[in-house]
């Protein structure tokens, strides 16, 4: 799994349904996108290393622009600007 699949099961433009892969985080706070997702708990969750969770914290790092772009072309196209070397070399 991707972001780009991600985008698509967030926006519910493929016939996966979100709730077997995912759920909206319920804490809402000021920052980051209103479409954050819930990351479980690695201890106790049997999927941590499953691909829908690794997925979890690229996406909610991604700016409300990108995660809310009207179609998939746009969400490409703003997602080709991201600078993804935290999550290749560990850096936060």
């Amino acid at each position: 799994m991707d972001l780009i699949t991600c985008y698509n099961i967030v926006h519910g433009r493929v016939s996966i349904l979100f709730d077997s892969l995912f759920e909206f985080s319920a804490h809402r706070g000021t920052r980051g996108h209103p479409l954050k997702l819930f990351y479980p708990d690695p201890r106790v969750c049997v999927r941590a290393d499953c691909l829908p969770v690794r997925v979890i914290s690229l996406w909610n790092r991604l700016r409300t622009s990108i995660v809310s772009a009207e179609n998939i072309q746009m969400f490409k196209k703003l997602l080709q600007r991201v600078d993804f070397s935290h999550a290749m070399f560990g850096n936060s």
